[in-house]
C-alpha cells in the first residue's frame, strides 16, 4: 500500500457519506452501535476491493501486450512498401 494508505489502516480515519435513507435505515438497523457501523462498513468494503480489482493502466495494458503489438506492428510494416 502506499504510506499515506498504510498509515489510514493503523489509525482509522473517520468520513462522512452521503447515503439513500433506506441504506441508512438498513445500516442502523443492523449495525445499531456506531463500532458495529464501521466493522460492517469496512468489511463490506474490503471484500469489494478484493472482489473488484483496480484496473490496470494504460502502460501496464501495452507491457503485458508488447510482444503481440511488436508482431503486429512487424507484420503491418513488411505489408509497406517502400519506393
Amino acid at each position: 500500500y502506499p504510506a499515506y494508505v498504510a498509515s489510514s489502516l493503523r489509525n482509522p480515519m473517520q468520513t462522512n457519506v452521503e447515503i439513500p435513507d433506506r441504506v441508512a435505515n438498513e445500516l442502523f438497523m443492523r449495525a445499531p452501535r456506531s463500532d458495529d457501523r464501521s466493522a460492517l462498513l469496512e468489511s463490506i468494503l474490503k471484500e469489494y476491493f478484493e472482489s473488484h480489482p483496480v484496473k490496470c493502466s494504460e502502460i501496464e495494458l501495452i507491457n503485458d501486450h508488447a510482444d503481440e503489438l511488436k508482431r503486429e506492428a512487424t507484420d503491418v510494416l513488411d505489408y509497406q512498401v517502400i519506393p
